[in-house]
């Protein structure tokens, strides 16, 4: 089930995602696992039980669909999608992995615009990507191998940058499941990135540098339990979503 909240956490809507058994052709409930939505409020569905992305209307309604070996122009290819994200433009970044690894930039009509990325331990390339993030034009990929730990793209695919490693200190992260940006007057730019293993959303500042560190595992309101997934409205509030929690928290700087 797909949930939609207004920035205060109010449900206000919420759908059931279906897929094709492979099988028998019949509709059976799916696993979504991943969104994205674009300014005007369109859905790409990223579902943990399906090969293809399905974009929706805010009703669920299907729109289009589309399948990335076939982007590829191989149906023979194996391919996993990891996580995607959409960028100010309402271009969409898919990270598919198996037979290749690639990220594969789609504009809002599922058209291929452009690919990059290889399989490598170094810092230019993926290991094991789990999560995407874009903002000013660059494109934030967090590995649970490689180091860096996050990895910086500019908006065609050239390496730049990365920080954080895989060890245990504070800078460090263990499973950077979930990216998001924040640019307010309380802040500047900064990236979160929520790690699924520490239980913690940690900030970082334009340079990569550790600023703070947000949660910590607990039941209480603030505290994390698992979380996988995070997101922003770009100036002082974040969401994240835990899975041992089973719930959604908004945190906002002041």
């Amino acid at each position: 089930r797909v949930i939609i909240y207004d920035s205060l956490l109010t449900a206000i809507y919420s759908f059931k995602h279906h897929i094709k058994d492979p099988s028998t052709g019949a509709q059976i409930p799916g696993q979504p696992r991943g969104l994205a939505v674009t300014s005007d409020g369109e859905i790409l569905l990223l579902d943990g039980s399906s090969s293809k992305l399905d974009l929706l209307d805010f009703r669920g309604r299907l729109l289009a669909w589309v399948v990335p070996s076939r982007l590829l122009n191989d149906s023979t290819l194996r391919l996993t999608i990891v996580a995607i994200t959409v960028d100010e433009h309402d271009n969409f970044y898919v990270i598919v992995s198996g037979d290749l690894l690639r990220v594969l930039v789609l504009d809002r009509d599922l058209n291929l615009i452009r690919q990059f990325g290889e399989k490598g331990n170094l810092p230019a390339q993926l290991s094991t990507p789990v999560s995407i993030g874009v903002s000013n034009g660059r494109i934030f990929i967090g590995d649970l191998n490689g180091l860096p730990a996050v990895k910086v793209f500019d908006s065609l695919g050239n390496f730049q940058s990365g920080f954080g490693g895989h060890d245990v200190q504070p800078e460090d992260l263990s499973f950077p499941i979930g990216i998001a940006f924040l640019d307010g007057p309380l802040t500047g730019m900064v990236t979160l990135v929520v790690d699924g293993l520490r239980q913690t959303v940690k900030v970082y500042d334009g340079e990569g540098k550790l600023t703070t560190m947000i949660g910590g595992f607990g039941y209480l309101p603030g505290l994390l339990q698992y979380p996988t997934g995070l997101s922003s409205d770009g100036i002082a509030t974040f969401y994240v979503v835990e899975k041992g929690g089973a719930r959604v928290q908004r945190y906002q700087l002041k």
